[in-house]
């Protein structure tokens, strides 16, 4: 038997079987909780679920990896951090101001064919970021998208304009509802605006 297990294993704070003991409890204690909880619970919905993601992730990698950290301790830690992300989003599904507040709001970057300057400058977003997302869309030019948006994940999503026109009615009062800016973009393109202001 190696030595080093002879001389500090078992017993000792610094235990070598810690990680696979203790961690192998956080592990399962983690994965149960997840299971038992919503589906919405650290999805990748926005800035929060981002970062209790990450605060999740680096309290369970200390419990596992520091010895000195009380089990107990740890797990009182971890549930702390999904009441806090329960609480938050129970409250974000029954209040569109506290969702608005938490998640802020989607960006519109490009609209039929126009990319909004104004609004890629104030959000540090470059204009090839907004040329990939075509691409990846394998759409050919930007007037092929009725709308670019950048998402609170991050993201963007692209909405092709030839399934815009299939109800353009119902599709603008939905988009204007869901997008900020989007009905401002569409009284100056139905003004003939050749630039768009936002």
């Amino acid at each position: 038997m190696p030595e080093v297990l002879l001389q500090i294993d078992w017993w000792q704070k610094s235990q070598v079987l810690h990680p696979v003991v203790v961690g192998s409890a956080a592990l399962i204690f983690v994965y149960l909780a997840l299971r038992l909880s919503s589906n919405r619970t650290l999805a990748p919905n926005d800035l929060f679920s981002w970062i209790g993601s990450v605060v999740i992730g680096s309290t369970l990698s200390r419990i596992i990896t520091n010895a000195n950290i009380d089990f107990v301790r740890g797990l009182l830690s971890l549930c702390t951090v999904l009441l806090f992300d329960f609480t938050a989003t129970f409250l974000m599904s029954r209040s569109k101001t506290l969702q608005k507040i938490i998640k802020g709001p989607p960006l519109l970057v490009c609209f039929r064919g126009a990319i909004l300057t104004k609004t890629c400058h104030n959000n540090r977003v470059e204009h090839s970021s907004v040329l990939q997302a075509i691409r990846r869309e394998r759409l050919a030019c930007l007037s092929q998208a009725e709308c670019i948006v950048l998402e609170t994940t991050g993201n963007f999503s692209v909405v092709y304009r030839s399934y815009a026109e299939a109800d353009l009615e119902d599709a603008e009062r939905t988009l204007s509802d869901a997008i900020p800016g989007y009905s401002q973009a569409l009284d100056q393109w139905q003004k003939g605006a050749t630039t768009l202001d936002l």
